[in-house]
């Protein structure tokens, strides 16, 4: 499995996360986290580095628009911490 599918995974896994928390408790993401997701995986998938990608966080030629970066961040920012209390294992062997 190649970086962008890890990347991929890792951030639908978060973005449930944060939206079984904040939003939505049945399981399914409401529909503004969803469009998270989406518009995530297109920018994901057409980042001009590819495989060799950094974390977005790093990139030196960021392609969120600042409203949607603000989100990811966010959810991110909840979700980092958590990650490490429902998938330890996982976590340590970047199995997402």
């Amino acid at each position: 499995m190649g970086r962008i599918e890890k990347d991929k995974r890792m951030l639908l896994w978060m973005v449930h996360l944060y939206c079984d928390y904040n939003h939505s408790k049945d399981g399914k993401l409401c529909e503004g986290c969803s469009r998270l997701i989406h518009y995530s995986y297109q920018r994901i998938s057409k980042c001009s580095y590819g495989e060799k990608k950094t974390s977005c966080r790093r990139c030196k030629t960021p392609c969120y628009n600042p409203v949607m970066k603000r989100k990811i961040k966010a959810v991110m920012r909840f979700s980092g911490p958590r990650v490490l209390f429902h998938h330890p294992f996982r976590w340590m062997k970047n199995q997402f």
